[in-house]
């Protein structure tokens, strides 16, 4: 009989498994519903096995010598062993913490043996039901009723194991007693297995409550997780904003004694990078900065903040300055490496760090950042992409670049003690003037001449160098209408007017507003703009050599000299750095950097000019490697135009008197 009951009326666990695998929530997608659940019903389960094992036990009793011992007593034993285990274990689970993966293992777990304990118990009872007399058969009765209507109960947070339960439970039970033609029971049968199915509603409704109240803790955890990320961290970079790396910093002099090591980071040539390709293109630059930043400074307890839009601080917690000065050279290395924006962008830029250490320099917060920002500042006016530890003079020395910058502001707004010097580039075969080369030179009322190494960099840091190169370019084209012998005029362009889309433009319109042909004026460029391998920078020196304006590359053969930059574009002149003019006598290696340079111009055809020429040897040596041209003290100093002459020697002479 037990036979055919489970013929026809147990489905195949592989096919309710397949029924109900569309309804199963045990995606890793949601894993916090997962922990969720089984929590639950590990607080629930325990009890649910509790009274099966005294529900079956009622049933062992009511059947002893009636129904043989296997059918009572070693049934039982094996059920209630598989109870015990399981509740064993959902003890322990209360004690543990549990992971998604876990969770979603015994939700699978439970899901199955759901079915399988139903079908074993129901079953059992079922086959116990011919053996008993009326009060057995009301034993068998209840016991089915309370299992099935208890398992559903206490399933309620999983959905599959209680929908599992019932459509196991209610067609066996009714089966059995319909089929079989008990009267007594069909009745209550049919009761039962509609109480079943509505508590069933029941318990789906409760399970959707429970879905929906974790999902709502859990938006309300990403909610506040969120608010707290932007309250605290840089939502760029992930790094710690301003704030959070001031708090942690505070916490860090308190936690090791006051020992700590900062540093302070600066990014060099990132604003023309921002400025020239966008703030999409920017943004990248600085997500791989910051991913290179955690690759450096990996270890634990160090912090990382960026507390501007390309300034970055790092926190060393119990260093002092060797350590912290490893670390300054390991980010530059590292900082100066290519980044790719895309398959055809590529750019270049640097970083220069400057550092303080607790408790050398300070003790508190403010003083260390103090002192970590003048260092950084003394490391960007020594050349960029070096570090520099906090000394006290270095103060002094901010406070006078600062100054600079409000003084050649207020020159730039008056036009006055802004000059331009000429320095004359020969023809190295007739001696004749090809070319002047413009030279801005500012004289101080009180200080005298500035050197320009001085205000130079402090103009393209500032960001006047735009309004200094407009006010050469102007000058310079308008004295070179007046140059009887039809000389060119060379101007000198930075990296930091380059890319914008407006340098063609402006020198369009300073022809047109001097009538100097475009043919007479030569822009000069050094290596570094070309650096980043733009197409902005190279569409503005195409524009000029279209407007019929000679384009030079100047110092060639220092810093990130590549024949490359010669293949990227067509340079009308190439000028060998002085560097390798000077010691060409002398040094053998020198000499043959100059003659392969020559050789490389002639045969690309190129003008090459030797810069620096001072002494008559030099000359003899750079005509001999086949040097087109040469610029130098043997053949002219700069010098101002005729209608500032009279106006520089004035200005020298009350110089010359103050000194007396």
């Amino acid at each position: 009989m037990i036979k055919s009951i489970l013929a026809r009326f147990v489905i195949p666990s592989k096919l309710i498994l397949n029924r109900l695998k569309s309804r199963l929530d045990l995606s890793l997608e949601n894993p916090e519903l997962l922990v969720a659940q089984c929590a639950a019903l590990s607080r629930m389960i325990p009890i649910l096995y509790l009274l099966l094992l005294a529900d079956a036990w009622m049933l062992v009793f009511a059947f002893a010598g009636r129904a043989p011992a296997y059918l009572t007593t070693h049934i039982a034993l094996l059920l209630s062993a598989l109870c015990i285990v399981r509740f064993v274990m959902w003890l322990r689970m209360q004690r543990v913490q549990i992971t998604a993966e876990r969770a979603r293992r015994e939700l699978k777990r439970t899901a199955v043996l759901t079915i399988i304990l139903s079908i074993s118990f129901i079953s059992w009872a079922l086959a116990l039901f011919p053996y008993g007399d009326a009060a057995g058969h009301a034993s068998v009765f209840v016991f089915i009723t309370i299992a099935m209507i208890g398992s559903m109960i206490f399933l309620w947070p999983l959905r599959a194991a209680a929908i599992g339960e019932t459509i196991c439970s209610v067609p066996i039970f009714m089966g059995y007693f319909v089929v079989n033609g008990h009267p007594s029971f069909i009745a209550l049968t049919l009761n039962v297995s509609v109480v079943a199915l509505a508590l069933l509603v029941v318990v789906m409704a409760q399970n959707r409550q429970f879905v929906h109240l974790v999902t709502a803790q859990i938006k309300a955890r990403d909610r506040e997780a969120r608010i707290h990320q932007l309250a605290h961290y840089d939502t760029l970079t992930g790094l710690a904003n301003r704030n959070t790396f001031r708090e942690k910093m505070a916490a860090s002099l308190d936690d090791s004694d006051g020992h700590l090591a900062l540093l302070f980071l600066d990014l060099d040539g990132f604003k023309i990078v921002n400025d020239t390709k966008g703030h999409h293109f920017g943004d990248l630059v600085l997500k791989q900065v910051a991913h290179r930043m955690r690759q450096v400074c990996n270890e634990p307890g160090i912090v990382i903040g960026r507390v501007g839009g390309d300034e970055f601080t790092i926190l060393l917690p119990k260093r002092g300055v060797d350590e912290a000065s490893a670390v300054a050279l390991r980010l530059i290395d590292t900082l100066a490496e290519t980044y790719r924006l895309d398959d055809d962008r590529w750019v270049r830029i640097g970083a220069s760090v400057g550092i303080a250490v607790a408790p050398l320099q300070g003790k508190d917060v403010e003083t260390l950042l103090t002192c970590a920002d003048l260092a950084l500042y003394t490391a960007k006016a020594a050349g960029k992409g070096v570090f520099k530890v906090f000394e006290p003079q270095m103060e002094t020395c901010v406070q006078e670049r600062i100054r600079i910058e409000a003084e050649l502001r207020d020159a730039l707004d008056a036009e006055d003690g802004l000059f331009v010097f000429y320095q004359d580039i020969v023809d190295v075969r007739t001696g004749e003037i090809t070319t002047r080369e413009a030279l801005v030179r500012w004289h101080h009322p009180k200080r005298g001449w500035i050197s320009p190494g001085e205000f130079i960099s402090v103009a393209e840091e500032s960001g006047l160098i735009d309004r200094l190169g407009l006010f050469v370019l102007s000058r310079a084209c308008r004295h070179a209408t007046e140059w009887r012998d039809g000389a060119r005029v060379a101007v000198n362009v930075s990296a930091a007017q380059l890319g914008k889309g407006t340098l063609a433009s402006d020198v369009l319109a300073t022809l047109v507003d001097t009538g100097l042909s475009p043919r007479r004026l030569e822009i000069e460029v050094t290596e570094t703009v070309l650096l980043n391998n733009e197409q902005d920078t190279l569409d503005d020196l195409r524009q000029l050599q279209a407007m019929g304006v000679r384009v030079a590359l100047d110092d060639f053969g220092t810093g990130y000299s590549s024949l490359s930059h010669l293949r990227a574009f067509t340079f009308d002149k190439i000028k060998i750095d002085r560097s390798f003019v000077r010691h060409a006598v002398d040094r053998p290696d020198c000499a043959a950097i100059v003659r392969v340079v020559a050789a490389l111009g002639e045969r690309l055809g190129i003008a090459t000019v030797a810069e620096g020429v001072e002494t008559q040897a030099q000359l003899d040596r750079v005509r001999r490697e086949g040097c087109h041209e040469i610029q130098g003290y043997l053949f002219s100093r700069p010098m101002p135009s005729e209608h500032d002459a009279p106006i520089v020697a004035a200005l020298n002479a009350s110089t010359r008197r103050r000194a007396a």
